[in-house]
């Protein structure tokens, strides 16, 4: 599961536009990625989830839509991120790249 928000940022930041072509187009194509849709079960959980730490609310969506959809992995650079990770392995967007989408 991917927050593309999260990882869009970072393509504005650094312009890199064909860059997140390429990688939205990977994510549609491949059968192991799913998009989904922000629902009022990931608010709640998110809010339960901010309520039990000191995550920004955005964060907190995030995790809950990675939870929520039984996911392993999730994708951020968010160093925040860290402390969740006896929840959900977390991948920056290098690594993630290297290790899932172009991997030798």
């Amino acid at each position: 599961m991917v927050v593309l928000t999260e990882l869009f940022v970072g393509f504005y930041k650094n312009n890199e536009i064909l860059e997140k072509t390429e990688f939205l187009s990977a994510l549609h194509f491949n059968k192991n990625f799913k998009i989904i849709d922000y629902n009022l079960k990931i608010a709640d959980k998110a809010a339960k989830i901010r309520s039990k730490t000191n995550l920004r609310l955005p964060d907190c969506i995030i995790i809950a839509s990675a939870l929520h959809e039984n996911t392993d992995i999730l994708i951020s650079n968010d160093s925040d991120f860290k402390k969740i990770e006896n929840y959900l392995e977390i991948y920056n967007f290098q690594e993630f790249y290297e290790s899932f989408i172009f991997c030798d």
